[in-house]
């Protein structure tokens, strides 16, 4: 698995991900494209006091996908 992280105010690195443990009730989706909103586009360009939460965590979550497990 694989995507963009933020690392900082206006850096994202691309990075490797171990595969997660699938858990009794939840799926693993293989997704296909990504994007993320408006607002995170917003605040990662320039209202980065309204996303800390961002940091180390992979950009985007409007998803297509196909679940696989």
């Amino acid at each position: 698995m694989q995507g963009f992280v933020v690392t900082d105010h206006h850096t994202m690195e691309w990075r490797e991900f171990d595969k997660p443990e699938v858990k009794q009730g939840a799926c693993l989706v293989k997704v296909d494209i990504v994007s993320p909103c408006t607002t995170d586009i917003h605040a990662f360009e320039t209202d980065w006091r309204r996303a800390p939460y961002m940091i180390g965590r992979p950009f985007g979550h409007e998803m297509v996908g196909t679940v696989v497990e």
